[in-house]
């Protein structure tokens, strides 16, 4: 099952979509560090905020 880490809270019509793609997680911050550990087993990330470059060091399945 896909991990899908999204930066912001989706409308709830879209969450409902894409729970059925995969485990729906929002980032709990969307400061670099957080956003980094927590895209670090994300198969997809949504982005609704920019994204610090250090992100794909470890998000190795992006």
């Amino acid at each position: 099952m896909a991990r899908i880490l999204t930066t912001q809270a989706l409308h709830p019509r879209a969450s409902a979509m894409l729970a059925g793609a995969g485990e729906l997680v929002v980032a709990s911050a969307i400061d670099p560090a957080t956003l980094a550990a927590e895209a670090r087993n994300a198969d997809i990330v949504i982005v609704r905020a920019p994204l610090p470059p250090q992100l794909f060091d470890g998000a190795k399945l992006l």
